[in-house]
């Protein structure tokens, strides 16, 4: 399936609360559709956006990233429009949490396009797409650095070859030093210092689970006697865009759904939080 529309011209969006105030409708008490032609651009200002009754995009959605934070909370999200949180050539940078909550209606699609598939059904905590197009693209330019020096198992200051601009709250996973992934540490950053000549040394909040060892090699079957060395990778976990499934006593998470599209779809740099079913 294509879109329900054309996606409407960047010239004919609004603001979210223009959009309210145009028809209308209230998040708090009414199920929200952004419909065909409508072009709806939410600004973000530290404040959360509840959708009681669901969320569904049949026109286009996007996000101004303007550096300031943005929560949604809904129990479904249905796009068959247009659903745009950056891009490739922009991704977007500002702080973005959607959480998908408990307490909804079941999503009933009845479309003759979907042949045996009509009607599809789809239950709470869910973001689906049908038919839609999702562009989403976080920040992914400052995430991958390599360890300065060894790492002993329980320490809790880990030097980096690279002066990355990660900060208090962050968290990292420090790859394992042999064959075996199982020995990868992790950990939250609590501070940060700057290395004489180069590098940031990160202050974490508890000590390493394994020790990491930075290999040094000798290519002593090159002429030039080339240096090596193997340093392990260090990764920031987190990202500016997340999509969680609220907390729930029955360990059902969130989900994630992309059926009949024939757009291509575009999701880099977003974490995923909750999501699925235990066990």
């Amino acid at each position: 399936l294509s879109p329900l529309c054309a996606e409407p011209p960047a010239a004919a969006a609004k603001s979210f609360s223009s959009f309210l105030e145009d028809s209308g409708l209230d998040p708090a008490t009414q199920f929200i559709d952004i419909p065909c032609d409508e072009s709806v651009v939410i600004v973000p200002s530290d404040d959360d956006i509840v959708f009681k009754y669901g969320l569904s995009v049949s026109g286009k959605l996007s996000f101004e990233d303007n550096g300031h934070r943005t929560r949604i909370e809904s129990p479904t999200i249905l796009v068959r429009g247009y659903l745009e949180i950056g891009s490739v050539a922009n991704p977007y940078s500002s702080p973005l949490h959607i959480v998908l909550t408990d307490g909804g209606e079941d999503l009933v699609i009845n479309d003759e396009a979907l042949g045996r598939y009509n009607p599809l059904t789809f239950n709470e905590k869910g973001l689906v797409v049908v038919g839609g197009k999702v562009t989403m693209v976080g920040a992914t330019d400052d995430i991958y650095t390599h360890l300065l020096e060894n790492v002993s198992q329980g320490s809790k200051v880990v030097k980096v070859g690279k002066d990355v601009a990660w900060k208090a709250g962050d968290q990292i996973a420090i790859s394992s030093g042999n064959y075996q992934g199982q020995f990868s540490s992790y950990g939250t950053i609590i501070d940060t210092e700057s290395l004489e000549g180069g590098g940031v040394a990160l202050i974490l909040d508890e000590g390493t689970q394994y020790g990491h060892i930075v290999r040094y090699f000798e290519k002593s079957m090159m002429e030039d006697r080339s240096e090596v060395y193997l340093r392990p990778e260090v990764v920031k976990t987190n990202r500016n865009i997340v999509i969680s499934g609220s907390e729930s006593d029955d360990g059902e998470g969130g989900y994630f759904v992309m059926s009949h599209c024939a757009e291509k779809q575009v999701v880099e740099g977003v974490e995923f939080v909750n999501m699925g079913q235990m066990g």
